[in-house]
């Protein structure tokens, strides 16, 4: 899974557009990571985002764990 988000991250952010330098590919990784994670809708998860997918587990996780 991390290596389908780097090569997402690379062809469809990073090898379009100029960089000059670590800070710059620094802020622009991060950007591409909010869009991934909260923006962009993942087919594999059945459309939604992994920030939503993970909150539910978290949910899940601590209903399991009080009972």
């Amino acid at each position: 899974m991390r290596e389908r988000a780097f090569g997402s991250l690379k062809y469809e952010h990073l090898y379009r557009i100029d960089i000059d330098d670590g800070q710059t590919l620094a802020t622009e990784a991060e950007q591409y990571r909010q869009v991934f994670n909260h923006t962009r809708p993942h087919e594999t998860l059945g459309l939604r985002r992994p920030a939503e997918v993970h909150h539910e587990d978290q949910q899940t996780q601590a209903s399991t764990e009080s009972n």
